[in-house]
């Protein structure tokens, strides 16, 4: 596994204190969260899939979006604290 500062530098973005609050409370490692969205989206909050229109940080489906309470509209816009506090967290909080 990289060390969380190789990833860190590797992420410009600035929710690098929201990525490590995220893992806390959903007892992870934060190398884990870092890799699992470098390899969704490459830590772009805006990644969509042209097919799937999966969206952001960790490329929710439409599905999940709606199931999280949310449109693809109203995610598009919304930026690295903002999808690791509303989606990520939840998400994942839902299947672990």
């Amino acid at each position: 596994m990289l060390p969380f500062e190789w990833l860190t530098y590797r992420n410009p973005y600035g929710y690098i204190s929201k990525v490590r609050e995220v893992a806390q409370r959903l007892k992870i490692k934060p190398e884990w969260l870092m890799m699992v969205i470098w390899a969704e989206s490459k830590h772009s909050s805006q990644a969509e899939n042209k097919l799937s229109h999966a969206f952001g940080l960790i490329q929710c489906l439409p599905s999940t979006l709606t199931r999280l309470g949310y449109s693809l509209g109203q995610v598009r816009g919304k930026f690295g604290e903002w999808q690791l506090e509303h989606l990520v967290y939840p998400y994942l909080k839902s299947i672990s």
